[in-house]
């Protein structure tokens, strides 16, 4: 669902749809590992959840502004 939300969200935004999806996708996967991580410290979640979506974004080719989708959507999620 994650994946689906932040494709669309990124399309929305004038991005790649693939972008989004795999840099929330990405992020969704990865966020239980991430939380352990950073002792569930919610500010450095946000960061790690952002560096996640960098990575995604430079996987794909996408633009940086394309990787907040995953920091955006750290933040509207709880774990």
């Amino acid at each position: 669902m994650h994946a689906l939300v932040g494709g669309l969200l990124s399309q929305a935004g004038g991005g790649s749809f693939a972008t989004g999806a795999l840099a929330a996708g990405a992020n969704e996967a990865l966020v239980t590992t991430l939380s352990k991580a950073v002792n569930n410290n919610p500010g450095l979640l946000l960061v790690a959840s952002q560096l996640v979506g960098i990575a995604a974004a430079s996987a794909t080719g996408g633009m940086y502004k394309r990787a907040r989708i995953s920091q955006k959507a750290r933040g509207h999620t709880t774990i």
